[in-house]
């Protein structure tokens, strides 16, 4: 990353794998209800970003897009 700034480890943030199911959960929720992609995307950032004001916002949207766009994790 620019700066020498470290990708964020979630789950040192939060402790657990919640934020990723909250966050694929509106993203889905949103296209499934006929949202655009854009507009998913900013729903899911928005709740991530919510939880965790801390993290710099360019690091929550390459996590989130990461997520969303990654499917299921088995």
């Amino acid at each position: 990353m620019a700066g020498g700034a470290s990708k964020i480890d979630v789950l040192e943030v939060c402790g657990s794998d919640c934020c990723r199911e909250a966050v694929t959960r509106v993203y889905t929720s949103m296209q499934s209800s006929g949202a655009s992609d854009r507009d998913a995307l900013g729903a899911a950032v928005r709740v991530f970003r919510y939880h965790h004001p801390e993290v710099p916002s360019g690091q929550i949207r390459d996590l989130v897009e990461t997520w969303v766009y990654s499917g299921p994790v088995h």
